[in-house]
């Protein structure tokens, strides 16, 4: 269990499209991701990307934003597999989560069809006694960085200047 000794400088968290535990669905998905990945050419760097915004938020991407995410976002085909990988061997957290007293914004997009609104409550879930815990549920996909850049600005900036 975390104590608030490992936190104590933790004043506020931030979570987007969070989720506690592995749902079918969330496993689903990820196992898709990860046969789809293996079956593509190391050499073609774009399609990651471009298989990550069709599923995620059921958009194709121009060649421009792909081209602007290969080159901010660099991580290649094995190094997102052992980001599923480790997506996929997940333990449940609820409770550690629970463990941690600070204050916590929890946002959730209405259109994610990646993780269930129902992991909202969870990650939202408080002792008694503890600091508030927020949940906020906004318009758009799983991906806010493609479907909603200024939704995105403006919760970050209410976390970082408030």
């Amino acid at each position: 269990m975390f104590s608030k000794g490992l936190f104590k400088n933790l004043d506020r968290l931030i979570l987007l499209n969070s989720f506690c535990r592995l749902d079918e669905n969330l496993k689903s998905v990820l196992e898709k991701s990860k046969e789809t990945l293996l079956g593509c050419p190391e050499h073609l760097k774009e399609l990651p990307y471009k298989f990550f915004s069709i599923l995620m938020n059921s958009i194709d991407l121009s060649e421009e934003s792909v081209a602007r995410k290969v080159l901010l976002n660099p991580i290649q085909r094995l190094g997102r597999l052992a980001v599923i990988e480790t997506f996929q061997s997940s333990e449940y957290i609820k409770d550690r989560f629970m463990a941690i007293d600070c204050r916590l914004d929890a946002y959730h997009s209405s259109d994610n069809c990646v993780i269930n609104i129902n992991h909202l409550e969870e990650v939202t879930l408080a002792p008694p006694h503890s600091l508030p815990r927020n949940k906020y549920i906004i318009n758009g996909r799983h991906s806010l960085i493609d479907d909603d850049q200024q939704e995105l600005r403006r919760i970050l900036q209410v976390y970082l200047f408030h």
